[in-house]
C-alpha cells in the first residue's frame, strides 16, 4: 500500500517484493526494443540517464554491467520514488541527482554515454538542449536519443498548441530528417 502510495509512477512497471507498480507509460515495451542496441554502450561505461524519472532504466541497465549511472531528474517524487527503490534493490553503480539537465554543466565530458528517453519534445529550445547533451559526452562519447517524430519526408516540424496525445508541455516534434 505505501508503495503504490507513492504514484504517480511514471516509468515502468515495476514488481517490488511481490507488489506490482503499474506505471502510466510502459517503459518495458521501450526497454524490449532498445535493449539489445543499447547494451555496448552500457557495458564498462559512466553513462548519465537524462529525465530518468524514478530509475527504471537504470535499474534495467544494471544487467549490462556499466560502471556508473548517473540519473537526473528534476522531480522531488521521482527522487523519492528512485530512494524507496534503492531501499530494496540498492546498488553502488546508481546515484540520482534531482537537477535540470541546465544544471549540468559541472559534468562536461563525463560521460561514455547520454541516455535521453521521452524529454527532447519536452524542450522549447531543442538546438540548446541537444548542445547540452552533447556537452556531457567525453570524446568519442555516444547519444542515446529516443523522441517523438513525424512521419514522413522533409524537413518539418510540429509545434502543439495547448496538448499533444493528452500531453500538455509537448513543444517539438521534427520529421526524422530535420531531427
Amino acid at each position: 500500500p505505501l508503495l503504490k502510495g507513492l504514484g504517480p509512477w511514471r516509468k515502468g512497471p515495476f514488481n517490488i517484493c511481490g507488489i506490482d507498480l503499474d506505471s502510466e507509460w510502459r517503459s518495458d515495451m521501450k526497454w524490449a526494443r532498445l535493449k539489445e542496441w543499447i547494451a555496448p554502450y552500457l557495458r564498462d561505461n559512466v553513462v548519465c540517464d537524462i529525465g530518468c524519472g524514478s530509475g527504471y532504466y537504470m535499474y534495467r541497465s544494471l544487467f549490462y554491467k556499466p560502471r556508473f549511472i548517473l540519473g537526473v531528474d528534476p522531480s522531488l517524487l521521482f527522487n523519492f520514488q528512485f530512494h524507496t527503490l534503492m531501499h530494496f534493490a540498492a546498488s553502488p553503480n546508481l546515484a540520482y541527482f534531482q537537477k535540470r539537465l541546465e544544471d549540468m554543466s559541472l559534468f562536461k565530458g563525463q560521460f561514455d554515454t547520454v541516455i535521453c528517453m521521452g524529454v527532447l519534445y519536452h524542450r522549447r529550445d531543442v538546438n540548446t538542449c541537444l548542445h547540452q547533451l552533447k556537452d556531457l559526452l567525453r570524446p568519442g562519447g555516444v547519444l542515446i536519443l529516443e523522441t517523438l517524430i513525424l512521419e514522413g519526408e522533409g524537413d518539418y516540424v510540429l509545434v502543439p498548441e495547448g496538448r499533444y496525445a493528452k500531453m500538455p508541455n509537448v513543444h517539438y516534434i521534427p520529421t526524422l530528417s530535420r531531427l
